[in-house]
């Protein structure tokens, strides 16, 4: 029943569902840290070069997909698919000559759904 409930509140808005935190951990939802540093400089595509904190995963359960939530407050979290067996926690864009760093998000807590840590 649970599976269900979060299949309909994640398909209702598609990546951009907002929900309470404390409810994604009551359905199935863990906390999530990131332990690698990469660096990834794609020109081809316009993007500044950036920096990124990181963590390989797999999956759980082959029958329902890899989910994480980005909550940036207790009632603000969005939803997103994990592409390429890879969570990234936060990315540090590098702008200028003088190579300042900006995150890409503000401080948040990421949430996890069916996804394992490659160790």
């Amino acid at each position: 029943m649970k599976k269900l409930l979060l299949l309909i509140l994640f398909t209702a808005c598609n990546n951009y569902l907002v929900t309470n935190e404390n409810t994604l951990l009551e359905s199935g939802y863990e906390k999530f840290g990131c332990d690698e540093l990469g660096y990834e400089d794609i020109k081809s595509d316009g993007s500044n070069p950036y920096y990124k904190v990181y963590s390989q995963v797999e999956v759980i359960d082959d029958n329902l997909e890899m989910l994480i939530a980005r909550c940036y407050d207790n009632n603000t979290c969005h939803h997103e698919y994990v592409h390429n067996n890879e969570v990234i926690c936060q990315k540090f864009f590098i702008h200028g000559e003088k190579e300042a760093l900006t995150k890409r998000w503000v401080d948040h807590t990421i949430l996890a759904f069916n996804i394992k840590r490659v160790l």
